[in-house]
């Protein structure tokens, strides 16, 4: 399947109707009104080629099929990407710090470092190679 042909906002919506099972209130969930719903909703059976979801006393009920799509955890992961992510904190950061130089430059640098973990500021790992 060619994901650039195929609507993202879809899935959203899968997401609401499995969580709301009630194609009004998933509309309203994610700002659309029934009849635009129930067209997302025809559209997700054309995508999936399943009726995905079906009437019963008590709402929509999922198939089969839509319970077997991992469709939540996929909109996890992209909502995790896509979350900005927080400032640089040195007090609870953990990197790894590689450089290279000559004799002239690491102790300048050792000093800076000590002093740096020291005050509880970095957290980091250290390792010297000759520049060549």
């Amino acid at each position: 399947m060619n994901l650039a042909s195929v609507d993202l906002n879809l899935l959203v919506a899968f997401e609401a109707l499995m969580e709301e099972r009630h194609v009004t209130r998933a509309g309203q969930r994610i700002g659309l009104a029934q009849p635009s719903m129930s067209s997302t909703l025809t559209r997700l059976r054309a995508l999936f080629g399943d009726e995905l979801f079906v009437r019963s006393a008590s709402g929509m009920q999922p198939t089969a099929k839509a319970l077997a799509r991992p469709i939540s955890d996929a909109l996890g992961q992209i909502r995790g990407v896509l979350e900005p992510t927080s400032a640089f904190n040195p007090a609870t950061a953990r990197h790894r710090l590689s450089n290279c130089g000559d004799r002239l430059w690491r102790p300048r640098r050792g000093a800076a470092t000590g002093r740096g973990v020291a005050a509880g500021r970095a957290w980091y790992r250290s390792r010297s190679a000759p520049h060549h």
